[in-house]
């Protein structure tokens, strides 16, 4: 699944399309999945990994005019499309040996590579980031979430192996509209 990064950036531009007027929430929602229980992920068989059940979660979480959850909404939707359509189609497609990308050394150091890269493109900054997540220290894992902007803040500029920032960033603006189409039906 993509890192806060990119959940802050697609929230961001969601936010926008929806013309949420009180985004912070949002926001907030956005980021949580990843630094509350695993279990909020509402995990179901994808087509190579577990992905997120977008239809549970609406009928378990009443989601109706809550910008929190709408926010944990567009995170679950953009896990979904990362996996089942993001990392099939440009990752493994284009890998020829039999690896799993999700090992630490492998996606997730160009998460980290990419991810000051794709802020700068946004014109966006992990100052945003903290600035939601510090009043949320009390109810999300706060140690991960430091240890994750802790691991981006220090990066450095390395070659990116598995990411491609021109394909990545085209992939969150996709994402952003379809998230967006796809709530404004819901609503």
């Amino acid at each position: 699944m993509p890192n806060i990064v990119a959940h802050y950036i697609c929230g961001n531009l969601v936010a926008e399309k929806l013309c949420l007027k009180k985004q912070r929430d949002f926001l907030k929602g956005n980021l949580y999945p990843d630094y509350v229980d695993k279990e909020k992920h509402y995990r179901t068989p994808g087509k190579k990994f577990e992905i997120p059940d977008i239809d549970k979660f609406q009928v378990e979480e009443q989601i109706e005019n809550d910008l929190l959850k709408l926010g944990f909404l567009t995170h679950l939707i953009l896990d979904k499309l990362f996996l089942d359509e993001y990392v099939i189609d440009k990752i493994y497609s284009k890998i020829t040996e039999d690896i799993d990308i999700f090992e630490p050394d492998r996606i997730y150091r160009d998460y980290t590579n990419i991810s000051n890269r794709l802020l700068a493109k946004y014109n966006l900054t992990l100052d945003g980031i903290d600035d939601l997540m510090l009043e949320e220290k009390e109810y999300i894992d706060f140690e991960k979430y430091k240890d994750n902007t802790d691991v981006i803040r220090s990066s450095t500029n390395e070659k990116l192996r598995y990411l491609d920032l021109e394909d990545f960033t085209k992939f969150l603006d996709t994402s952003a509209t379809q998230i967006t189409t796809y709530i404004k039906k819901y609503k």
